[in-house]
C-alpha cells in the first residue's frame, strides 16, 4: 500500500514524536513538517491554535477561469438592465 499524506494532530509534541518515530520504524516515512497546505487549505499556526483558509484556492479557480483581473460590482447586473430589444415581450 502506498499512502500519500497523513496528517497527525494532536496536543502533545512527545506523543507525535513518538507517533512518528513508530511509523518511521515500520513504513519508513519522509516528515515534512508543520502542516502549511492540505487538500485546498491554507493552515495558519498561531498560539491560540490553527486556522484553515482556502483563500489560495479561490484565487487559482478564478485564474482558472480566466476572471482573475475582472472588476468587482456591488449587484450582478444593473437593476434596469434590458438584454431584448422588444421591451413590450416583458410586460
Amino acid at each position: 500500500m502506498y499512502v500519500v499524506n497523513v496528517v497527525i494532530v494532536e496536543n502533545s509534541m512527545d506523543m507525535i514524536t513518538s507517533f512518528k518515530q513508530i511509523l518511521d520504524n515500520q513504513f519508513g516515512i519522509n516528515d515534512l513538517g508543520i502542516l502549511k497546505f492540505f487538500l485546498g487549505f491554507e493552515v495558519s499556526h498561531s498560539s491560540r491554535g490553527i486556522s484553515l483558509c482556502q483563500g489560495q484556492y479561490c484565487l487559482d479557480l478564478l485564474s482558472d477561469a480566466g476572471v482573475l483581473s475582472a472588476k468587482p460590482a456591488t449587484t450582478p447586473s444593473e437593476p434596469t438592465l434590458r438584454l431584448c430589444q422588444d421591451v413590450a415581450s416583458y410586460t
